[in-house]
């Protein structure tokens, strides 16, 4: 039934968003992309751990939770939210 909450093991396969279905395939307009109005840098305070980190911030960006920027001084490599 639409609307119903179920649990799926994911190897990565799936996103927060997706649909599915069975029968015709289903397409939705996408979410239109606003110019950012408020900008934030983001720090990884721990060195050791910058891979959880790259990939933690990978994620929401794949989401459409943040849109990622860097500077253009590529001595800053922090992303910019």
């Amino acid at each position: 039934y639409a609307g119903d909450v179920i649990g799926l093991n994911n190897p990565g396969v799936f996103a927060i968003g997706d649909t599915i279905y069975t029968g015709q395939k289903l397409e939705y307009e996408g979410i239109p992309c606003f110019s950012p109005e408020l900008f934030a840098f983001l720090r990884n305070p721990n060195p050791s751990k910058f891979k959880q980190f790259r990939k933690g911030v990978s994620e929401l960006q794949e989401e459409g939770a943040v849109q990622i920027m860097y500077s253009a001084d590529e001595a800053k490599r922090d992303p910019i939210l």
